[in-house]
């Protein structure tokens, strides 16, 4: 059970069965650069890190990391640091789908801690890219105030791990997080990520990765974000502001998930067993469901973050092809989280993807 417990921490595709793309031969000829912001340091984040900033400072974290005391995976077996993972796979997925040398994948380190050393290091990137070239985001990190990281630990009960400390109790886990969530998180940050400036006594300085995020969507830049691991009706920042793809992630194995979302009882999103004939919803709910589940090192592993990485690849295979003149997968932020199937949500808002999805 405990191991089953460890999947929603860990994530990572590799083997993928060859799969066919509707849209292969087609010119292939339009370079793309995927940047994979998430933790390459694997690094501990102490209470040290967090003492000398502000209580207006927001701190990144990898997705599983949002209840979890170090940044980086050290689960046994999963000694690789979370962006390491999520980089590998989208080369390894890029590479099922027959992507052509036009598209590469660079990597931009969450080690900073906080938001507006992200904001700096992605727009370096993001300079960095060759002119011409078009830009696809991939984000598997959560946003919280840093304030608040070691309370949720605190709070929570959490030591090693996100259910360890629960007893096997993931639903009264998941209701905990979800009640300190919204009065320790979205409370505090969502003014700063949802309001314009204002003048004078009540001016609100916006969050420097939120304003950057804004930016790179209005220039046509692609944001693709996981939509997080505890069982929330609404995904974690960045994956819930505008402009930003959300990926929620469904149970099974495979490129993208075909079956609709059932609203009646979250099917197929990722959930784990709390016993003979119970489950527990872990997923986050997203604009766009993806398949979720995978296996590392011989031990199988859920999580947000690496169905978001499947969208990304696609996506970039796609811009490839249609180059920035018949791009709309910017569209598929439509704003609403109703886990959408890659299909269902292409059919809806980016008709000309779809002949590039895999059979």
């Amino acid at each position: 059970m405990f191991k089953r417990f460890l999947m929603i921490m860990l994530i990572l595709l590799l083997g993928l069965p060859s799969l066919a793309v509707e849209g292969q031969g087609r010119d292939n000829s339009t370079p793309v650069v995927v940047i994979v912001v998430d933790d390459f340091s694997g690094e501990e984040l102490t209470t040290d890190d967090t003492a000398d900033l502000s209580e207006d400072d927001a701190c990144v974290l990898n997705v599983e990391g949002q209840g979890f005391r170090t940044r980086g995976l050290s689960v046994d077996n999963l000694e690789d640091p979370h962006g390491t993972m999520v980089y590998t796979q989208i080369e390894d997925t890029l590479a099922t789908l027959g992507a052509g040398d036009t598209i590469s994948v660079e990597q931009v380190d969450i080690g900073g801690l906080t938001t507006d050393v992200i904001a700096d290091e992605l727009a370096t990137a993001v300079d960095e890219v060759p002119d011409g070239s078009l830009i696809v985001v991939n984000m598997s990190f959560a946003i919280i105030p840093c304030d608040v990281v070691f309370e949720i630990q605190s709070t929570l009960g959490i030591a090693t791990t996100t259910f360890a400390a629960t007893g096997g109790d993931v639903e009264g886990f998941v209701n905990n997080f979800d009640s300190f969530y919204q009065a320790n998180v979205v409370d505090t940050l969502a003014e700063r990520f949802t309001t314009e400036e204002k003048e004078g006594d009540s001016a609100i300085e916006l969050d420097p990765l939120f304003v950057l995020l804004r930016e790179l969507s209005e220039q046509g830049v692609v944001l693709v974000a996981a939509a997080g691991n505890f069982g929330l009706d609404v995904p974690f920042y960045p994956a819930a502001w505008e402009g930003v793809i959300s990926v929620s992630g469904s149970n099974g194995v495979g490129m993208m998930e075909t079956t609709a979302w059932n609203t009646g009882n979250d099917a197929p999103l990722l959930s784990i067993r709390t016993g003979p004939r119970t489950s527990q919803r872990i997923s986050h709910y997203g604009e766009i469901m993806m398949k979720g589940e995978v296996e590392y090192n011989g031990v199988g592993v859920i999580g947000t973050s690496f169905a978001a990485p499947r969208l990304t690849a696609i996506i970039a295979v796609y811009l490839s092809s249609v180059g920035g003149a018949r791009n709309c997968a910017n569209a598929l932020a439509y704003g609403d989280y109703e886990n959408l199937t890659l299909p269902a949500a292409v059919s809806q808002y980016c008709p000309t993807m779809s002949g590039f999805l895999p059979k």
